[in-house]
């Protein structure tokens, strides 16, 4: 099984682009053979902000089982079980890893908390 992550800008506009008969392209590729699909739970709050319509449709493909919505206490676990004590380290380093995409000050805007954390005292 292969995962697929889906952020907020995918899902926004796969939702809005649809055929004549009102089949939207986001339903077609939950229809993908093989795949599991996953968002992080920052997508239904960004989304709760600017788009009613794809909320309600998330929400109900969560309730339903076709997207795992994984908050970050899930994705540390999940990280945890593969990378122990280092998990904690490990997301911040791919979170800023992550950031730098957009700029090299992104990470110390936002994020500028995690920058001082001692993570050798830190329990996964």
């Amino acid at each position: 099984m292969k995962c697929a992550l889906l952020d907020t800008d995918f899902i926004s506009k796969a939702y809005c682009i649809m055929d004549n008969d009102g089949n939207r392209l986001i339903d077609r590729i939950l229809e993908l053979p093989g795949y599991e699909f996953f968002c992080h739970s920052q997508i239904v709050l960004e989304l709760e902000k600017h788009d009613d319509a794809t909320l309600s449709w998330i929400k109900k493909r969560i309730h339903g089982g076709d997207i795992t919505c994984c908050s970050d206490e899930d994705v540390l676990s999940l990280l945890s079980g593969v990378y122990g004590p280092l998990a904690c380290s490990g997301y911040t380093q791919m979170l800023s890893s992550s950031c730098a995409v957009f700029s090299r000050e992104f990470f110390s805007l936002y994020f500028y908390e995690l920058e001082d954390i001692d993570y050798s005292s830190v329990s996964g």
